[in-house]
């Protein structure tokens, strides 16, 4: 085949591309190979010329951002290991009785579910061994014989009790080969769950537990918490939420819940919608002016919508089948304003939730402003191909190159599905 004719081709996930400026009838295969761009599946073709032109060809990229999933030991999905950085099972819970910390509870002794999802969990790391698993540790108390008895506010009160329960997520992580902890406590100086809280002092208190935590971990270990969509603010003659910009020192990052911002007919997750209680603007905007470092910030996205219309939580895959089995009943629209899509019942909305198409929006939004990365609650809401979780990683950790040329030697490989090579030999 000559050089000056235009090459297709339809790349296979088993195939390697090895493109050279000499003539070889077959390469040889599985070569050592240096690339500039990180890729993971190849294909194999003979003699191309040295300058070549790539057209809309994605890529993986290789940077520092984060795609996070918190996994609940409810449920039977699990996310795709290989479109995923970090996995957050969610969650242990904290053992405190009459105010005294005692340990912490993973495993349910009444059943073997968190058990066996959590293993199912840590064993995605045979599968991907670039994969951080971490737990996170609340105060909810679905575990049975365990109830709050003081909770977070009661350990982070005294020194002793915030280093034992530090010391014991150390062993935690030694124990299981984790890679971290995650801090789930809703929240500190106000009770949206139910857990004992303290105005006076919480705020304060949760930044010297993440202290005593950060000195347990050591500094390989990763520490974060999830952050509420405000900042540390005046409550009574107490405080409540986290001083995020405080705690900055200790955590490798936040995982903002930038989701349930507010209820239909306004949208929980919307980028910008002024007559919302808050948006993910105004959410980032509250951090960045409270010298919160943007490369610690998380953006949390939601995998469900919840409404005061509809009974519990409705999943992304679950609005999926209705729109296809009762598309009359249940439509999908959206608002350029919000850049996220809602789902409407007889023409009443029900609420905003996130598709592949907002993901992709808010990736290139949140990298704009500079932040670390994005995380969802909670993985059962994907569907079966695990649309969302691919939606948010191509987002994030993948470029699409357009008429881009490029100079090939026996070192060089291009990949993904369908390529257009065109000759460009002077």
């Amino acid at each position: 085949m000559k050089l000056a004719r235009n090459l297709f081709f339809i790349l296979s996930a088993s195939l390697l591309l090895i493109v050279s400026c000499e003539k070889k009838p077959h390469p040889t295969p599985d070569p050592v190979i240096k690339v500039d761009t990180v890729v993971t599946r190849h294909v194999t073709c003979d003699t191309l010329s040295c300058d070549t032109t790539i057209r809309d060809t994605v890529i993986n990229i290789d940077n520092d951002l984060v795609v996070v999933a918190y996994c609940a030991y409810y449920g039977n999905k699990l996310p795709d290991p290989n479109y995923l950085t970090h996995l957050i099972y969610s969650s242990a819970e904290l053992s405190v009785v009459n105010n005294v910390y005692q340990k912490i509870l993973l495993f349910d002794p009444a059943s073997k579910q968190r058990e066996n999802r959590f293993r199912a969990m840590l064993a995605l790391k045979e599968k991907n061994p670039n994969l951080k698993v971490m737990v996170s540790i609340a105060h909810v108390c679905d575990i049975t014989g365990n109830s709050q008895g003081g909770s977070f506010s009661a350990i982070s009160k005294d020194s002793t009790q915030r280093q034992h329960f530090a010391q014991d997520c150390r062993a935690l992580c030694d124990e299981y080969g984790l890679d971290g902890i995650d801090i789930n406590w809703e929240l500190p100086g106000i009770s949206e769950s139910g857990a004992a809280c303290d105005s006076m002092v919480d705020t304060d208190n949760f930044n010297l537990l993440m202290r005593d935590l950060r000195e347990a971990l050591g500094p390989d270990l990763y520490l974060t918490y999830a952050g509420h969509n405000r900042f540390k603010e005046k409550y009574g003659n107490g405080w409540r939420f986290m001083d995020n910009t405080a705690v900055y020192p200790y955590i490798s990052w936040v995982n903002v819940m930038c989701y349930g911002l507010d209820v239909a007919p306004k949208p929980q997750n919307a980028i910008s919608e002024p007559t919302a209680f808050t948006d993910c603007f105004r959410v980032y905007k509250n951090y960045r002016d409270n010298q919160f470092p943007m490369d610690k910030f998380v953006l949390g996205v939601p995998f469900y919508t919840r409404s005061p219309y509809v009974k519990g939580e409705w999943y992304y895959s679950t609005i999926m089948e209705m729109i296809k089995y009762q598309p009359n009943t249940y439509k999908i629209k959206r608002n350029s304003n919000w850049h996220v899509p809602y789902v409407t019942k007889n023409g009443e909305m029900v609420g905003s939730f996130e598709d592949p198409e907002s993901l992709a929006y808010k990736g290139e939004w949140l990298q704009g402003k500079g932040m670390h990365g994005m995380m969802w609650w909670d993985t059962n809401g994907d569907d079966n191909k695990h649309s969302l979780q691919k939606a948010a990683w191509n987002a994030l950790k993948t470029q699409t190159l357009h008429d881009t040329i490029f100079t090939f030697t026996l070192d060089s490989i291009i990949t993904y599905d369908t390529i257009l090579i065109n000759d460009t030999v002077r």
